[in-house]
Order: structure tokens, then C-alpha cells, then sequence
């Protein structure tokens, strides 16, 4: 999902209805603080507030429950995978 969307509670719903049952699902921490209020469906928890790290703005974490696969140069996580639904169970 790329781009200023604003979800709706049916949109939210389906993309996690989606990724339950097998799909994939990319979003970033600017896209909509939703998804990052569930730790079980994200893999993260993450704060209301961002950080400067050199060039980049990232938002703060306060839990990771996925797996770290990108930090930047300050240890900061910036790409998390997690499993949910579906894969949750066959792995």
C-alpha cells in the first residue's frame, strides 16, 4: 500500500482479513498509526512520537515483536517482518 490512504474500518478490516488467510501486506509508519496499535498483527508497537536519525524521520517503537530485518546506523528498527494468521500457524 503506497500513498496518503486514509482506512476505513471495512478497509482495515479486509487487509487484515487478507493477510490472515496467507496475503502479504507492506505499509510504512507514516501511513496510519492503526495497524501499529495491534502488536499481534504488525509485529510492533509503536509510539505517538518520531525521532531524527540523520536524514531520516522515524517514528519510535515502544515494543517489537517481529523480526528486526533493517536498523538504521543508531540501532533504530526500520523494517520489521511479522507473521499473522495463516503463516502464524504453519510455521
Amino acid at each position: 500500500m503506497i500513498g496518503d490512504i486514509r482506512y476505513s474500518k471495512a478497509l482495515s478490516d479486509n487487509l487484515k482479513k487478507y493477510v490472515e488467510l496467507g496475503g502479504t501486506l507492506i505499509i510504512n509508519a507514516a501511513q496510519d498509526k492503526e495497524f501499529f496499535a495491534d502488536p499481534a498483527f504488525s509485529g510492533v508497537k509503536a509510539s505517538a512520537e518520531w525521532c531524527q536519525d540523520g536524514e531520516m524521520k522515524i517514528r519510535k517503537l515502544d515494543e517489537v515483536k517481529g523480526e528486526i530485518i533493517a536498523k538504521s546506523d543508531s540501532g533504530i528498527p526500520l523494517i520489521v517482518r511479522n507473521a499473522y494468521g495463516k503463516e502464524t500457524s504453519s510455521s
